[in-house]
C-alpha cells in the first residue's frame, strides 16, 4: 500500500478479528436452559353497564311445519 509514493510493505489487505464469543447470563451455566416466560395474564372479565332495564316479553314459538323446498319435503318435526 502506497500512501503519496511512500510504500510500506503491505500489500493493503485486512483481516479483521474475529469478534468475542458470546457470555451466557451471569451466575447461570451455559448447560442450564434458560428459566421459563411467565405465563401470560387473562384479560379481565367484560362488565355489563349498570342500567335498570325492562323485562324482555316471552316469545312464543310455533310449531315447526314440513315444507316443500325443490321439490323435496323436508321434514325436522321426528
Amino acid at each position: 500500500m502506497a500512501i503519496n509514493g511512500i510504500s510500506n510493505g503491505s500489500t493493503g489487505s485486512y483481516t479483521a478479528p474475529s469478534p468475542p464469543a458470546p457470555e451466557g447470563a451471569p451466575g447461570r451455566r451455559s448447560a442450564d436452559p434458560a428459566p421459563a416466560p411467565p405465563p401470560p395474564q387473562p384479560a379481565p372479565a367484560a362488565r355489563l353497564p349498570d342500567r335498570n332495564l325492562a323485562p324482555v316479553p316471552p316469545v312464543t314459538l310455533q310449531p315447526v311445519q314440513p315444507v316443500q323446498y325443490r321439490g323435496y319435503l323436508i321434514d325436522i318435526t321426528a
